[in-house]
Formats: C-alpha cells, sequence, structure tokens
C-alpha cells in the first residue's frame, strides 16, 4: 500500500467524528434491507451455520446492537472469481488471520498502481456474507454506503482534478503538434491535499513525571568494611529492628543524603570520617557510576519516604514496586485524595472473595513501579502504576500474573491516568501525610504538564477504548 494511504488510514479513527452524519438514512438514500434469519438462508457445516447465525442475530435481530453501518480498516484478499467456497474461506482464515474481507475487483487496479506508485484508497461497502443468502437490495445498499462515505471524506480532504497537461504547454505548442501531444499523469493528485489539520481547542496534557523539587545540597561518602548490602543489613539490624532504607552500598562505600554519626552505624562505618559532596554536581555529572551512584540514592530515599506513607517496598525480580501495606486486621483500606475538579476515594488495600463460597480468593494491593529520569538538567519521578496479589496480604498470591493480566484488559487509558493522578497526590510535597511526619530529605511537585492550542476529538480517543469500566470495589472512578 502506498504510504499516503497508510498514513491516511491511521488516521481515519481520528477523522471520522468530523464527518459528520454521513452514515445516517439522510446521507445514504436507500433504507437498511431488512434481514430475515430463516434456516433455508443458511449454508455451510453446523459449526459455520451456528457462528454465521450467531453473529447476523446481533445486528439483525431483536436486540439490534446497530442499524447503522460503520468504518473500518481491514487488509482484503482479491480474486478472480466469487468466493462462496467456505472450505476455501477456512484455508485463508488459518494462514491469512489478517484478511477482514474478499472481493473481485482491485487486484489488478492495484497492481498498475503500485508499478506506477500511484496512491489508491479503496472504500467497499460490505452486502454478502459467506454462509448467508442475503436479499439482492443488499447489493445497492452496499453501493450507497461505500459513496456516502466517499462523499464525506472528499468534503473533509477536497481532491483537485487532475489536468492532462498545463496550460502554458499547451498553448506553446503549435496545432500540429498539439493533435499528437496524449495526455499524462504527473501525479496521483495536482495539487496534493494538505495534511489532516489538528483539532483548534484548549487541551491540557498531563504527563507521568512528578518533577523532583528538593533534594539535599550534600552528598555524603564513607568508607566501610562490609562486603556488600545484605553485610550491612545485617550489622544494622543487630542495632535496630527497622534500619532506615535511605542509603546506597558501591565499591566499599556508603553514600547517603545524611552523615553516618547516628551510633547504628558504628559498627559499619568503624570510625571512619564521612566525605562530603555537593548534590549539585552529582546531578548534572556526565559520568555513567556517578550518574548511577545518584538514582540509586534517590530509589533509596524513595523507598524511606514510602514508609511514612505505609508503604511496602517489593524487591524481588521482576516485581519491584513500592505497594500498600496491609492493615493489621486485614480490613479494607480507603483513602481520600483531590482529584481534578473533586474528591475520590479510593479501596488502596482490600481482600476479593468467591462470590460462591465467600471465601477469600487474594488481596488486592495498589502499587506503582518508579524510575528517575533526567530532561535536561531537570530530575524527575516516572509513576508506573500497578498492583500488587496476595494470599494473606503478605505472600504473593499464586496465579498474580492472571489477575495482572485480566485488569490490565478492563482498564482502559481514564483509569489509568486517574491512578497516575492519585499516586501524584500521595507523593507530593505538601499534601496531607498518611502516618508519621513527612520525609525531608526528598520532595516532590506538581505532576508535569502542558497546555496546548490543538487537541484531539475525545470521541477519537473512546474509539481506542474497548474495555469498559470496571464498577467494583477498589476500583478508580473519577470525574474530569
Amino acid at each position: 500500500m502506498h504510504p499516503d494511504v497508510q498514513n491516511f488510514l491511521a488516521s481515519l479513527p481520528f477523522i471520522e467524528p468530523l464527518l459528520g452524519k454521513w452514515n445516517t438514512t439522510r446521507r445514504i438514500g436507500p433504507e437498511r434491507p431488512k434481514t430475515r434469519l430463516n434456516p433455508e438462508f443458511f449454508y455451510g457445516d453446523d459449526d459455520w451455520q451456528t457462528k454465521t447465525r450467531s453473529s447476523l442475530r446481533r445486528y439483525f435481530g431483536p436486540r439490534s446492537q446497530r442499524k447503522i453501518p460503520k468504518v473500518f480498516t481491514g487488509s482484503v484478499a482479491s480474486s478472480d472469481t466469487l468466493v462462496k467456497d467456505i472450505g476455501l474461506v477456512k484455508e485463508w482464515q488459518q494462514s491469512a488471520r489478517h484478511v477482514a474481507g474478499i472481493e473481485m475487483e482491485l487486484a489488478g487496479v492495484y497492481q498498475a498502481a503500485h508499478n506506477a506508485q500511484k496512491p489508491v484508497l479503496a472504500i467497499r461497502g460490505i452486502s454478502d456474507v459467506v454462509g448467508f443468502k442475503r436479499s439482492p437490495d443488499w447489493t445497492e445498499y452496499a453501493c450507497h454506503t461505500s459513496a456516502a462515505l466517499a462523499i464525506a471524506l472528499l468534503k473533509f480532504r477536497p481532491i483537485n482534478p487532475i489536468n492532462s497537461l498545463g496550460n502554458e504547454l499547451m498553448v506553446a505548442a503549435s496545432p500540429k503538434d498539439s493533435a499528437s501531444v496524449a495526455p499524462t499523469l504527473s501525479s496521483a493528485f495536482a495539487n496534493p491535499p494538505k495534511d489532516v489539520p489538528p483539532l483548534l481547542k484548549a487541551e491540557t496534557l498531563y504527563s507521568n513525571f512528578l518533577p523532583i523539587t528538593y533534594f539535599p545540597e550534600k552528598i555524603c561518602v564513607v568508607n566501610t568494611e562490609a562486603t556488600g548490602r545484605s553485610d550491612v543489613w545485617n550489622l544494622l539490624r543487630e542495632e535496630t529492628e527497622r534500619p532506615p532504607d535511605d542509603w546506597v552500598y558501591h565499591g566499599k562505600a556508603l553514600y547517603a543524603f545524611h552523615d553516618f554519626n547516628d551510633p547504628i552505624w558504628k559498627r559499619v562505618v568503624d570510625g571512619n570520617v564521612a566525605e562530603s559532596h555537593d548534590t549539585a554536581r552529582w546531578s548534572k555529572t556526565e559520568s555513567t557510576v556517578e550518574t548511577n551512584i545518584f538514582i540509586e540514592l534517590l530509589k533509596s530515599c524513595l523507598r524511606q519516604m514510602g514508609r511514612s506513607l505505609d508503604l511496602s517496598y517489593r524487591h524481588k525480580k521482576p516485581l519491584r514496586f513500592l505497594y500498600f501495606s496491609p492493615t493489621e486486621d486485614l480490613t479494607a483500606r480507603t483513602i481520600t485524595t483531590m482529584s481534578l475538579k473533586k474528591k475520590g476515594t479510593h479501596t488502596v488495600f482490600g481482600a476479593y472473595t468467591n462470590k460462591k463460597t465467600d471465601e477469600i480468593m487474594y488481596y488486592r494491593h495498589h502499587a506503582f513501579r518508579f524510575e528517575f529520569e533526567k530532561v535536561k538538567s531537570n530530575w524527575y519521578l516516572q509513576i508506573t502504576p500497578t498492583y500488587h496479589y496476595t494470599r494473606d496480604g503478605y505472600r504473593l498470591y499464586w496465579f498474580y500474573e492472571d489477575q495482572i493480566s485480566g485488569i490490565k484488559r478492563l482498564e482502559n487509558n481514564e483509569a489509568v491516568f486517574r491512578q497516575v493522578l492519585f499516586w501524584a497526590e500521595i507523593l507530593k510535597s505538601g499534601s496531607p501525610k498518611l502516618i508519621g511526619s513527612e520525609y525531608s530529605d526528598l520532595r516532590f511537585g506538581e505532576l508535569l504538564k502542558f497546555s496546548s492550542s490543538y487537541g484531539v476529538i475525545d470521541e477519537a480517543w473512546s474509539k481506542k477504548e474497548s474495555a469498559a469500566k470496571v464498577k467494583s470495589e477498589g476500583s478508580l472512578m473519577f470525574e474530569r
């Protein structure tokens, strides 16, 4: 397919809302033919007839889901004979699953256009279903539907007529010469149409980047005889039940935004004096080693901040994220935060039961994966919402992968966007904290957003969201 046609078809979901009511009876002309689903109209084996009858009943039965045509893109197989053979269609379904329809006329046109590198856009109205003997009226109706769409597209994106030759050439030629000149086509369009114009509307675009507004001016570095991070943890646990997490071990040295004068570090640093380095230099360094240490230090500080928010850290690969800790009695936990326009309540930890036996199957925790990214000279926390599933609030649920894949299929863009807003509200500085005091060595601002004078029609986004909203406890339901 010609690249111009590919680009046009890729933008079709965003163009269609601008085409007006092209698929109404007023624009098409004839009304949609009535379709009787009598048994004698079906042919093929039993399985094929059952499948065909079920599909047609969905659109022509007493509870029809749609009574007007729709436009969609798909690959078309072209043959030199009319295909009614169910066996042949089944073979094609096995070897070319992406084929959406079969027709007879386009193969030659496409071959000629491809050789000449000319774009061809085929608009076909569907009239036949293999396995069903339809009314002849469907041929006329299919022609009118494709014509209605073609007219709507031309009104939206006009195509200028092609001249045989430029007027200046015809005027310059002598009568004798002009009689022998044959028409030529210099381009598929005399004046190629402009790209699809953007929609003039004010839009606010939200990212999942949370800017870091503060970290301490100094990084403290101290040598240690510990052989690794686990060795440091073991020494700290002998001094305190819950050691701090906001430090990094690298090459027989410890890095932190705080000094190591607390008595719990005495056995780890063994009297060594800490060196002080400017954080600004580390945050802007081109050194890969220093950059990686700085990123790990930011991550360790975020984990420490998570403790003040009653968040736990799942550190085992491939599951590495912060998630809401279980309540002591495993009862549901809800949190109220401010959305874009109003407050919303979220169940961030709760049990899910078997509807038949009323037994608890698993517990679901709201969670997020995180990375720190530098854009130009600024640092941001990248938030990726997810979920954590446990058997008892602590141990990983056996079928967590099925739960994750299932909920990701159900959630649409709106739900994910609301979760990003939720986590940004929880993490940003100045928000009411859940427990304890605010962590002082790392602070975040407002979610990074952009203003634009151009946007995309909301209906185009909704066409990409095939999942329905899940109205159950723990779902994130917000209003824009």
